[in-house]
């Protein structure tokens, strides 16, 4: 009986992460979680970076001759 019951519940988050320990996957999926906030910065942080430098990039020919 427990183990339909089990089966019929939608898998809970926490439930994939012990499934993830049993497995020895949970390491990795930690540091994923960990770093998605960062990456998404730095990709920000690029994307920023790539538009000043389109921007300025024919003052910087004209320096850059020099």
């Amino acid at each position: 009986m427990g183990m339909v019951l089990i089966h019929t519940i939608p898998i809970s988050f926490e439930a994939r992460v012990y499934q993830g320990l049993a497995a020895g996957r949970i390491e990795i999926a930690a540091v994923l979680i960990e770093w998605a906030p960062v990456n998404i910065e730095l990709a920000r942080v690029r994307v920023m970076i790539a538009a000043v430098l389109e921007a300025w990039a024919p003052v910087l020919r004209l320096l850059y001759r020099r």
